[in-house]
């Protein structure tokens, strides 16, 4: 299962969820495409990340998901620990992989 933004964003809309934001997510994941120790370039909204790494096949808890999400584009961190107890941290930039479960927690203001 691929842990998409979109759907949740979509979500929002049918709510009228404004201003959403993840607070916390826990779960396990065997992918990701990370943009490594803020290496962003051009600016919001869409900025450019010099150093991006994909994660494939391999095995992380999800020890941390915070963010904002907008149709705009989102702005998501993720902090992932390993069997080993190293971690590997930065923005979400593409998909990434459930393996288990992710229990994403998400706030937001209603709409008057």
């Amino acid at each position: 299962t691929v842990l998409k933004v979109s759907p949740m964003l979509e979500r929002n809309c049918d709510k009228d969820l404004k201003a959403p934001f993840i607070v916390t997510c826990v779960g396990s994941l065997n992918s990701a495409t990370l943009a490594l120790n803020a290496t962003a370039s051009g600016g919001p909204p869409f900025p450019s990340y010099e150093k991006v790494k994909s994660f494939d096949s391999e095995n992380f808890e999800i020890c941390s998901l915070v963010g904002t999400l907008s149709p705009m584009g989102s702005h998501l961190h993720i902090v992932l620990g390993r069997a080993d107890g190293s971690v590997v941290a930065g923005h979400v930039v593409g998909n990434v992989t459930v393996q288990t479960t992710a229990e994403v927690v998400q706030v937001g203001t209603l709409s008057p």
